[in-house]
């Protein structure tokens, strides 16, 4: 149903004052039985939940545990995919990180492009990757430790790569200049090198075909 739909929508709680979750001709999704699961990692002071969590659920789970969030939605019925999407404009339509979170994944790949295998040896660390249509491999890691900095090594194997790339980060040290995360040139790429990446920061790295 869902791979034939021509448009897909997700329900949350309804917390909407508008018609935007109606349309014709497409298929929306209730998130409500969607299980919440929390994760506490105590020593990264992060948290991990399922989007259909509600903040209600989620803030009386992290006081009981010693922890809090340093935000809450207005309301506790709220869902955190729900809220976190709010984050594409702020009140002042300043971008936010949902914004420059989707400029990450367009500079890691493009609609049509394969998506492939990635795996990480480290669980603070998230690693996606795609081919590209021209042969290029796009990589993005994301650093989850809101305090800690890693050397990350990277090792891709199928194709020979190209030395130089380019490199685009975001994250709470290296915010954008402006609306756009500006790619850098990288040295020292290929099939396997090593980057260092700050707290809490997502990393991608566009290697073209050698």
């Amino acid at each position: 149903m869902v791979a034939a739909a021509p448009r897909i929508k997700a329900l949350g709680t309804r917390h909407c004052f508008n018609d935007i979750a109606d349309f014709d001709g497409g298929v929306q999704i209730d998130i409500a039985d969607v299980a919440s699961t929390i994760d506490i990692d105590s020593a990264a002071a992060t948290v991990t939940v399922s989007g259909a969590m509600r903040y209600g659920e989620l803030a009386s789970f992290l006081h009981a545990k010693g922890f809090g969030l340093p935000n809450l939605a207005s309301l506790p019925h709220c869902t955190v995919a729900g809220s976190v999407a709010g984050g594409f404009l702020d009140e002042h339509n300043k971008p936010g990180a949902a914004y420059f979170g989707v400029q990450m994944v367009h500079a890691m790949m493009n609609y049509n492009d394969a998506v492939l295998a990635a795996t990480s040896a480290s669980t603070m660390l998230s690693v996606h990757a795609a081919l590209r249509a021209d042969g290029s491999v796009g990589l993005m890691l994301i650093n989850k430790d809101a305090k800690n900095g890693t050397n990350v090594k990277v090792s891709i194997t199928g194709t020979s790569l190209a030395g130089r790339g380019v490199r685009f980060d975001y994250g709470k040290t290296n915010p954008p200049d402006g609306n756009s995360v500006t790619g850098k040139p990288m040295d020292g790429g290929g099939n396997s090198f090593s980057v260092a990446m700050p707290p809490y920061t997502a990393t991608v790295i566009l290697i073209p075909k050698a």
